[in-house]
């Protein structure tokens, strides 16, 4: 069933290797500004750990916090949509390197590269060196792990924990020892601080061990572990909610709107399907994409009672995020790094049908040739997708914010004609009310005293601009108009 760890000095090489190379490939421009695809989550969390670090853990009570500028504790704007601990991950970062974009991403980055490595210990104790080897330069060199994995989110940093639970959970198959399983509650407790996804680690385990595992062992307490720990995480967190909120119902209705679609989000299951299969071909690549299938295919038919419980395993890794995606289809319409725990599986399939290619020519010349070719092709098309994505930039209003800081002080409050974004909200750091017309300047500027209000007059608000052009002085900036009041 398991392959014995020893770790020869070849192959530690050539791990090594791809492991520095991988670490180069998630650091490539680790300095950049929140400006890239989803780096609003990075922006976000960035914030979160700010206000940590400038209000302190106990004021905001442990919890994060959107707030910008001065305020008081009983003013901060909660966010508890997800877990908070990326958010703690972030804030110490930013204490130990100071705060920057690369002192956020520097988190993910290292759980991705630990992630690899215990993925590499797994797929080698269940197929051995080769696959092992094969499977991480699949699952690393993939556009989907090289640009979501430094992604300031909860995926990279959950992939770990994955993978750790994972680990100990075979291990426990393999020695039935108690500190194993010790081990694995410790590891449950901080993926569900970490994400949601915890909950079907926690499902996909169970229904894994019921299955392939408990014939064998006949013991019974994995099963209250895998099924309690859930129980009890949705009671706390119930709980944490209430505290912070006094109501659940906001949650409630995040969680309903991220079943299917909704107002804002239309789509049938067809489009699903289709949206999700090009995002695949991109994310994954098309050389994945053909082995995989052709891997599926040749584990149907090839499958041995011997290797039963390997090949477990590998549907294990597809049960996870296949529930991810369906139970929760806006957002997985909304964010294609929904697909990101496939990766595990696209990989190690595409390994083992690899091999079986390589078994199958008898001639070593013509198998290596064309395991090469294929190989080849994957690292031309992963080095295209990647470059693609990091070339795509979304226009944020960066300097727009940092010109306001120069003009104001910290704990001025400004009004803007505009929604801040979250990345722009990151560079500006200002308290900021948004305005929509003359009326409502004049009532709250009334009440607030705000020391700038930024408008852009190309979308409307004609009343407010003649108004504030004869009362107040002005100058323009990037077709922004900027009034001092």
């Amino acid at each position: 069933m398991f392959n014995h760890l020893i770790i020869k000095t070849k192959e530690s090489v050539f791990f090594l290797a791809v492991i520095i190379i991988l670490t180069l490939g998630l650091c490539y421009q680790i300095t950049e500004p929140w400006v890239g695809i989803f780096d609003f989550n990075g922006a976000a969390y960035s914030r979160f750990a700010k206000n940590f670090l400038t209000f302190g853990f106990i004021k905001t009570k442990m919890t994060p916090t959107w707030n910008m500028g001065s305020i008081i504790p009983q003013h901060f704007d909660y966010y508890v949509h997800h877990p908070p601990v990326i958010a703690y991950l972030v804030a110490g970062s930013f204490k130990i390197f100071g705060i920057h974009e690369w002192s956020a991403r520097i988190v993910p980055i290292i759980f991705s590269i630990m992630a690899l490595i215990l993925f590499y210990l797994i797929v080698r104790l269940l197929w051995g060196k080769v696959v092992a080897l094969l499977s991480l330069v699949f699952l690393g060199f993939t556009p989907m792990f090289l640009y979501y994995g430094r992604m300031v989110n909860h995926e990279a940093v959950f992939l770990f924990f994955y993978f750790f639970t994972v680990f100990f959970y075979l291990k426990y198959l393999i020695k039935r020892k108690k500190i194993y399983l010790v081990t694995i509650i410790i590891s449950f407790i901080l993926s569900y601080l970490t994400a949601w996804s915890a909950f079907f680690l926690s499902i996909a385990l169970a229904i894994h061990y019921l299955i392939f595992a408990y014939k064998i062992t006949k013991d019974k307490r994995p099963i209250f572990i895998f099924v309690l720990m859930p129980i009890l995480f949705t009671l706390l967190y119930s709980c944490w909610i209430y505290a912070i909120k006094g109501s659940l119902s906001e949650n409630i209705k995040s969680i309903i709107s991220r079943l299917g679609p909704n107002a804002s989000n239309q789509f049938t299951w067809m489009d699903f399907f289709v949206l999700e299969f090009n995002r695949i071909k991109f994310l994954f690549t098309t050389v994945l994409c053909i082995l995989t299938f052709w891997g599926i295919v040749f584990l149907l038919l090839q499958i041995s009672r011997k290797q039963f419980f390997n090949e477990s395993i590998i549907a294990f890794f597809f049960l996870l995020p296949l529930m991810n995606i369906f139970l929760f289809r806006e957002g997985a319409w909304e964010h294609d790094y929904q697909l990101y725990y496939f990766l595990p599986f696209f990989a190690i399939v595409s390994a083992r049908v690899m091999l079986a290619i390589r078994d199958y020519l008898h001639r070593k010349t013509i198998s290596k040739v064309f395991i090469l070719a294929f190989i080849m092709l994957f690292f031309v098309q992963s080095y295209r997708n990647f470059f693609s994505i990091h070339t795509f930039k979304f226009d944020i209003d960066r300097e727009i914010a940092i010109k306001i800081n120069l003009l104001s002080k910290p704990d001025n409050e400004i009004g803007t004609t505009f929604e801040v974004s979250v990345p722009t909200s990151w560079y500006l750091d200002r308290k900021y009310t948004v305005i929509r017309s003359l009326e409502e300047f004049k009532e709250i500027n009334a009440v607030k005293k705000l020391s700038l209000i930024v408008v852009f007059p190309h979308r409307g608000n004609r009343d407010l601009v003649k108004f504030l052009s004869s009362a107040y002085t002005y100058f323009a900036f990037k077709n922004f108009l900027f009034f001092k009041l």
